[in-house]
């Protein structure tokens, strides 16, 4: 619907000359046309005359019409209900469309029908003009959100109007005068010929959309990116740090500016901010933990830096791992900035299982064993320990008599170790001992010994046969004999040294025969010790005068056995000497193996003889073997078989015409 201002009209009121006479009773009659007059037009206009009556008597019911011709033709009638005599009234006829303007005639008269007087009853008017009113369009009258910007308002045509109104201020619609709903603008347009139109225009504020957004106090350096979605209603747009986005990747520390953009179905468009601070983030390490064995000591956590973080992971308690099964595992350490922002370093610790280690039964062994090095133990490599183990041995002395216990540990390449461990019977042991024997001579005789105790043990040592020392099997010195005494599990052995000591060794010298003024005076080639001969001398020679067997008794005093020795020798001697040469001195006498079993040579050279009689005499004096050689020249050379003889020292005699030679062998077998 088109709207239009309310323009007004000037009246032209035409005013015919009549004389109240009051002459008459009945006379009524129109005065003037007062509207319209010449003006703008609009929709319609009003018709309205001046009534006058001018008799003497009251009027009723009086008619009143008007006829209009030109840019128009009508009649408009209209009644007066009551007017005085002399009285006068203004009477609106009606209205007529003088939208398109022209030129107008209009003739109003009464219709009293009892009228006196006609000559006053008509007043006309002609020539009126009514220009048309400008039209109005307006268009494009747009939504405005609250808050906008002022601007020029450009809603009606023709231009070249003014716009009023609440929001109308020195020509522009000032959005933040007005109030959000419906606010009414009047636009109102005069054109040249000075008419004017106004139109109403209703523009709409906005209210702007209520938004929010609802984002994280701060965040940390190292946190992931951050999908922003915390901005209401839903369907805006984030912009971060200005930039058209809804991702936010922590990138440095400082305050980044979040704002959520929404418009609303009228293009409303608001904005919330957010503030989102970066905080940065302390570094965290964890220096690396050093592999550990299963079911080891804990380990105290106090890699990590800088220090007061917090380690989780598998086995962690309290700030200690506890290596409670094979693997490998991850620790974590973290640590927390006043900030609150968070950062982790993980470290893997990887726990040893512990090497199979065994241990084989040991055999019991006996209290005085002393050191056993101690065997058996798998893998190679490990170590053996207990209360009575030195240096991988075990001292059966230092344990005594009863049960202990023997470890194996064994530590791999992991440095993990294990135990084995197995018990080691100790049996106690007898205690043996030997009192002090004393010394014996080589040649002296066999004997019991009896210092062994406690009794019931058993002797053994080079000599010994049974309980009997023969000291000739001996050597010359101290000989190491044992004794050996037991129980029923053990046995201890005592050890003393049995001292040999050396019977005088000679040889008796001298001249063995002899005649006449020649005594044969016989002496041993030893001296230095004590001497005893048959004859009762103490002398280290005697003088004998006798034919016969002469022996000495050597006797060596220097040691403590006083070991002493015999030998004989056979002596001839005849007072008156023969006429041939019954001495030869210069035989040289032979006689090998000696000693020997019995077999031996004997070889003479430089002999003055033709034969000879060869004697093997016994230590008694008997003759044990004869036999005569015959000599080839001045050598004889003879071997003589005696094994059916004993072992025992004999003298060998070889006697001729002019010769006469002693020497001793020894048989033994």
């Amino acid at each position: 619907m088109r709207k239009f201002l309310t323009i007004s009209i000037m009246l032209v009121t035409v005013i015919f000359s009549y004389t109240s006479c009051y002459c008459q009773t009945n006379d009524i009659g129109v005065t003037a046309i007062l509207d319209p007059i010449n003006g703008c037009g609009n929709d319609s206009t009003q018709v309205k005359v001046a009534v006058a009556n001018f008799g003497s008597g009251t009027q009723t019911s009086i008619g009143i019409n008007v006829d209009i011709t030109g840019g128009v033709t009508t009649t408009l009638s209209s009644t007066i209900t009551s007017l005085a005599g002399g009285a006068a009234d203004t009477v609106v006829i009606g209205t007529f469309n003088i939208l398109s303007g022209g030129t107008f005639n209009l003739i109003s008269y009464t219709t009293l029908s009892s009228d006196q007087n006609n000559l006053n009853d008509t007043a006309e008017v002609t020539g009126i003009t009514i220009d048309t009113i400008p039209i109005i369009v307006t268009s494009n009258i747009p939504s405005i959100c609250e808050g906008s910007s002022a601007f020029t308002p450009a809603y009606a045509a023709p231009t070249g109007g003014t716009y009023s109104g609440t929001a109308i201020n020195f020509g522009l619609f000032v959005p933040s005068s007005g109030s959000v709903g419906n606010n009414i603008v009047v636009y109102k347009y005069t054109d040249l010929n000075n008419c004017s139109d106004s139109s109403m225009i209703l523009v709409t504020i906005n209210a702007l959309p209520i938004t929010r957004i609802t984002t994280p106090a701060s965040i940390c350096l190292n946190d992931t990116v951050i999908k922003i979605s915390g901005g209401a209603p839903i369907g805006g747009t984030y912009r971060i740090n200005g930039v058209l986005d809804s991702i936010l990747r922590p990138l440095t520390a400082g305050l980044d500016t979040v704002t959520y953009t929404y418009t609303d179905a009228n293009n409303c468009t608001n904005v919330s901010t957010g503030f989102i601070r970066v905080d940065s983030v302390t570094q965290a390490s964890f220096v690396s933990i050093a592999d550990v064995c299963i079911g080891g000591n804990t380990v105290s956590l106090n890699q990590g830096a800088p220090f007061g973080g917090t380690y989780i992971g598998n086995s962690v308690s309290a700030g200690n791992y506890t290596p409670v099964m094979v693997t490998t595992d991850t620790l974590t350490y973290v640590f927390e900035n006043r900030d609150g922002c968070i950062d982790t370093v993980m470290q893997t610790v990887t726990v040893n299982g512990l090497p199979v280690v065994s241990i084989s039964v040991l055999s019991a062994i006996c209290e005085n064993a002393g050191s056993l090095m101690l065997a058996g133990g798998t893998p190679l490599g490990g170590a053996y320990s207990g209360t009575s183990v030195i240096n991988g041995a075990f001292n059966s002395v230092l344990a005594g008599a009863g049960i202990d216990t023997i470890s194996y540990v064994f530590t791999d390449a992991n440095n993990c170790s294990n135990t084995a461990k197995q018990s080691i019977e100790v049996f106690a042991a007898p205690t043996s001992a030997i009192s002090a024997i004393a010394a014996f001579c080589n040649n002296g005789n066999a004997r019991i010994l009896t210092e062994g105790s406690p009794a019931g043990g058993t002797y053994s040592g080079t000599g010994i046969t049974g309980s009997n020392f023969d000291p000739s099997i001996g050597m010359i010195g101290n000989n190491a004999i044992s004794y050996i005494a037991t129980n029923a599990n053990c046995a201890d052995t005592a050890t003393a040294n049995i001292s040999i000591e050396a019977a005088p060794v000679f040889k008796i010298t001298g001249t063995l025969t002899g005649c006449g003024k020649a005594i044969p005076v016989v002496k041993t080639d030893i001296s230095g010790i004590s001497f005893l001969w048959s004859t009762g001398s103490t002398d280290d020679s005697i003088s004998v005068t006798t034919t016969g067997k002469v022996t000495i008794t050597v006797t060596d005093n220097s040691g403590t056995a006083n070991c002493s020795a015999k030998d004989s020798a056979d002596v001839v001697y005849d007072e008156k000497c023969a006429s041939i040469d019954t001495y030869n001195s210069n035989v040289e006498v032979s006689i090998y193996p000696n000693p020997s079993d019995g077999s031996f040579t004997i070889k003479l050279n430089n002999i003055n003889e033709t034969k000879v009689n060869i004697d093997v005499i016994s230590a008694n004096g008997q003759v044990v073997y004869s036999s005569t050689e015959v000599l080839i020249g001045q050598t004889l050379r003879s071997k003589i078989s005696l094994e059916n003889l004993e072992s025992a020292m004999y003298i060998l005699r070889i006697k001729g015409e002019r010769t006469i030679a002693v020497e001793r062998i020894t048989i033994s077998k």
